[in-house]
């Protein structure tokens, strides 16, 4: 009750937690923090912090990724810091709705083992735009729906869903096309 964390000297508001390599790791808009003991928390990057709580996602390939302020990055288990997202930089940059950013949702297909996220588009309150990482290429995609969250299914079929808003409807849709 009374154990708490200021990670941040500065006292920065927390935007995110995520368990990765085997660390707790606490994520500022400007930095990221390793909680080892919670009196003394370890900077692991700053500068670099997450905007979107929902969009920390581990890869297959045992990284991390998340949206910073400036784009996308990834941690490797050593802690290793990069942004992979120089490909899209514009669109980033140009092409965001910058003050709906927080509210971003990702997921990561079992099946092709692609980070997606879903983001609104400059203009646009409604998360439309889905930005694609297979590993190494960007892609883009639109569903034409308001994907408002993500999930996976826990069963043997692992499906992806997207929940949201199309026009007067509110529908699940199945990432695989099909809808349920």
């Amino acid at each position: 009750q009374s154990d708490f964390v200021y990670p941040d000297s500065g006292g920065s508001e927390i935007t995110g937690l995520a368990s990765h390599a085997g660390k707790l790791l606490a994520f500022t808009e400007n930095s990221v923090y390793e909680l080892v003991d919670f009196s003394t928390p370890v900077p692991l990057a700053q500068g670099i912090g997450c905007v979107a709580p929902r969009s920390i996602k581990a890869l297959p390939n045992g990284k991390l990724i998340w949206l910073a302020r400036d784009g996308f990055y990834t941690m490797s288990p050593s802690g290793q810091v990069e942004l992979v997202s120089n490909a899209i930089s514009k669109t980033l940059r140009n092409f965001i709705n910058k003050s709906r950013v927080r509210s971003a949702v990702a997921v990561v297909d079992p099946d092709s083992l692609e980070y997606r996220c879903a983001l609104c588009e400059a203009g646009q309150s409604s998360q439309k735009l889905i930005l694609t990482y297979d590993g190494r290429n960007w892609k883009r995609q639109t569903l034409n729906i308001h994907i408002a969250d993500w999930c996976q299914t826990d069963d043997y079929r692992q499906y992806v869903l997207a929940v949201g808003g199309g026009g007067d409807s509110v529908r699940m849709v199945n990432q695989r096309e099909h809808e349920v």
